[in-house]
Formats: structure tokens, C-alpha cells, sequence
């Protein structure tokens, strides 16, 4: 099920103010009904997009008439501020993918917002009365396996998907560099989104400090974020 958005500015644009009732009801109702790409499915013809916006099939080719029509109102001048483009099977909102790449990209932000909202509001356990102050007696994940592993304790096995786990540690942190640099996001931010996976044992954003499971979904993460925005920008390179 698809779903869209309504940005506030809509109720201050030419479509609302200047053009006829039936014509944004129109609007809005093929914004609701259209798909991913903002393609209006058109087998009912005009009756059926009637029907489904509650309009008579006169407002509603008038209506279509108007929204595929150039509005020099509009501040939006791509497409000489068309909305609507008629397909041979349908209908197509013009602009319906540049606002919808800003929702993700809004969502995604406050997605991460509240993820280090939730990282930072968690209680600081208090340090050890023996190694207050001695930073060089805390040990990194991958110094305590091995110590817990020397003696015989082995609560939390290696991961051997993890591989070269210094190197997959160099990874986790070009990874956010290199996504900062795209999506121009603060990289503790990114971060916190891609290891804050369900099940995580820990909360810490060093990679050094995270267990083989949780590095690794972090890798995988960034993986998919990097490529996804290099796809977007038409860059090219090995994740």
C-alpha cells in the first residue's frame, strides 16, 4: 500500500488559491491512489478517476485539463509548473518522485534523531573504583574475547563472518565517511541509525567496542546505505 505526504505550503499554492474546488480534490486523490512512482493506474478511464474522487466526469476532465496544463504561479517551474502528465494506460504526477526522495530523506533523519536521543539519554554505568582514571586497563571487544578465550570463558563467540576484525573496524569507519560525505548527515549520526539493529548487545558507537554480531550488521548497513546513495549520484565503486 502506497502513501503520500502533504507538505503544509500546498494551502498557500496557486493550486488552492486560484483554481476551483474539484480540482485539488482531484489532486489529492490521485496522490493518495498513486504508486511509488506516482503513476495513477488509468483502467477505468476518466468515469473511474471520477468516481474515486467523488467528482462529476466533467469536473474531473476539467480538473485534469488545469493540473496537466502550465501554471506560471507555480514557484516549481520544471515541467513549466505541470502536475499531472497523461500516460497511454493512466496518469502521472510529475514531481511525485523529487518529493517523495525528500520524505525518505526526512524520515530518515528523524529516524536518527531519535536514535541518538536514545543513545544519549541512556544512564552512564559508573567506572570501576580500581580503574578510575587508568584508561590503559580497559580492553577493546576484540582484546577481551581473546582474554576471555585464554581463560577458558567464552561468553560471546566470534563471529567467522567478521573475518580480519581490525580491518572490518577500518571498514565500519570509511563507510561513515564516506556516507557523510554523500548525504552531507553528521557521521556520529549515521552511525548510531546503522548500529542501532534489534538485538544489539551494546550501545557504544566505537566500532573497536562492538560485538562481532553487531559490527558486522553495521557494515552491512553502511554497505547498502553507501550504495544507495552512490546509486542516486551516478557514482560508481566497491562496497
Amino acid at each position: 500500500m502506497s502513501y503520500a505526504k502533504l507538505y503544509s505550503f500546498i494551502v498557500r499554492s496557486s493550486l488552492w488559491l486560484y483554481e476551483p474546488p474539484y480540482v485539488r480534490v482531484l489532486f489529492i486523490t490521485m496522490l493518495a491512489i498513486a504508486d511509488r512512482d506516482g503513476v495513477i493506474d488509468g483502467t477505468g478511464g476518466i468515469p473511474g478517476l471520477a468516481d474515486t474522487a467523488k467528482l462529476s466526469p466533467e469536473e474531473t476532465e476539467d480538473a485534469l485539463r488545469r493540473l496537466m496544463s502550465p501554471d506560471p504561479l507555480r514557484p516549481d517551474q520544471e515541467y513549466e509548473g505541470r502536475r499531472v502528465a497523461a500516460l497511454e494506460d493512466g496518469w502521472a504526477l510529475l514531481n511525485y518522485p523529487k518529493y517523495r526522495d525528500r520524505i525518505d530523506k526526512e524520515e530518515r533523519r528523524e529516524q536518527v534523531r531519535r536514535a541518538v536521543a536514545k543513545f544519549r539519554a541512556k544512564p552512564k554505568k559508573p567506572c570501576n573504583q580500581g580503574n578510575r582514571g587508568n584508561t590503559s586497563t580497559q580492553l577493546n571487544s576484540t582484546e577481551l574475547n581473546s582474554t576471555e578465550r585464554k581463560n577458558g570463558n567464552d561468553p560471546i563467540r566470534s563471529n567467522p563472518l567478521v573475518g580480519d576484525r581490525p580491518e572490518r573496524e577500518k571498514e565500519c569507519l570509511a563507510l561513515v565517511r564516506e556516507l557523510a560525505g554523500l548525504t552531507g548527515e553528521d557521521p556520529a549520526e549515521l552511525m548510531a541509525f546503522a548500529s542501532a539493529y534489534e538485538g544489539a548487545k551494546r550501545q557504544k558507537l566505537n566500532p573497536a567496542a562492538m560485538t562481532d554480531d553487531r559490527l558486522l550488521a553495521t557494515v552491512l548497513d553502511l554497505r547498502k546505505s553507501v550504495a544507495t546513495e552512490r546509486k542516486k549520484r551516478g557514482t560508481t565503486g566497491r562496497v
